[in-house]
């Protein structure tokens, strides 16, 4: 399982079924990467169509980002480009593993004129982890041993672990409490962990909401928007949103990834408990320029954007052709 909390100013957003075969290049002004997608996908999507806050593809790998300030992407360099949220949609489109995500930070880099500040979480279905920042310039990725506590927020790693030392079962005396700030938040979710392995025999997806529900945003400009619980082992996604609190339920194996027919989408504010994947509907440029439009509006660093760049973004979609097309 993978649970997040997604902590914004606003709430509007769309699921999205991003369909496998598909050739695609970056949108950035760097030098874009390029690459056909081997994986069909699920995402949730704020700010447009391939520009995915998190998102689980049908190899069983889930690909989740957060704020960070600390963020410093690198320089440029050979590598081609993406940008911060479109690397989320390309490590879908083509890792079904961690260890094949860590590979391909050495492939492409994140352009560094991107105005998001982000880092990332990454799992998948043979049980592994790994954290994954920008530091400096300079990729810096955690797995494994050097993965002791499974749990991201907003500040770094290694502030988090410096942090985590200070409480019981973590190499200190101190009391875990629940804490709105970024550091509070982690020490508390890992502390639920821990002790979830060691003695509670709750079901997995109840114990993620659970503990979601415990560290999740009061309110104000980042109040939790959409809770999002990724059962990688049965393929399904589970999520609630702030207007919607009633729990949803996306069935992967139900859904074509086949590329060339119409691309699917839901509307996060559809109002419905239980299974979603019925209620997915055909995804058009309209719906994406809206969704750009008011994302925009919404975050105080893009209100200036133009027009023209809203409805190039809106139309970037379509420059993905499948790749049967290019043969």
């Amino acid at each position: 399982m993978v649970g997040q909390n997604y902590d914004w100013g606003f709430g509007d957003g769309f699921a999205i079924v991003n369909q496998r075969g598909l050739s695609k290049t970056a949108a950035v002004l760097d030098v874009p990467a390029g690459w056909t997608a081997r994986y069909g996908s699920v995402t949730f999507n704020q700010y447009g169509r391939e520009f995915p806050i998190s998102g689980m593809n049908e190899a069983g790998l889930v690909v989740a980002t957060m704020w960070l300030e600390a963020t410093q992407y690198p320089s440029p360099d050979s590598r081609p480009a993406v940008n911060s949220l479109q690397w989320i949609q390309y490590q879908l489109d083509n890792a079904a593993s961690v260890d094949e995500v860590i590979v391909n930070i050495e492939r492409i880099r994140i352009s560094p004129v991107d105005p998001a500040p982000l880092h990332y979480l990454v799992a998948d279905r043979h049980g592994q982890c790994a954290v994954i920042e920008f530091i400096e310039g300079q990729a810096v990725w955690r797995a494994g041993p050097n993965l002791p506590a499974w749990v991201l927020t907003n500040s770094t790693y290694d502030d988090c672990l410096a942090h985590l030392k200070q409480y019981a079962g973590f190499g200190g005396t101190g009391a875990v409490s629940p804490s709105q700030s970024s550091l509070g938040r982690f020490a508390w979710a890992a502390d639920r962990l821990r002790r979830y392995r060691a003695q509670e025999p709750e079901r997995a997806i109840e114990f993620a909401f659970r503990t979601l529900a415990e560290i999740a945003q009061d309110g104000g400009r980042a109040g939790t928007q959409w809770t999002v619980v990724y059962d990688i082992a049965a393929r399904r996604i589970h999520f609630h949103t702030r207007g919607r609190p009633q729990v949803r339920t996306i069935e992967l194996g139900e859904l074509n990834f086949a590329c060339g027919q119409p691309v699917r989408a839901l509307n996060l504010a559809a109002a419905a408990a239980g299974d979603a994947t019925v209620l997915f509907v055909e995804y058009t440029k309209d719906m994406n320029r809206k969704l750009i439009g008011d994302a925009c509006r919404e975050t105080p660093f893009l209100k200036c954007a133009p027009p023209v760049l809203v409805e190039m973004m809106a139309a970037y979609p379509e420059t993905a052709i499948c790749e049967d097309k290019l043969k």
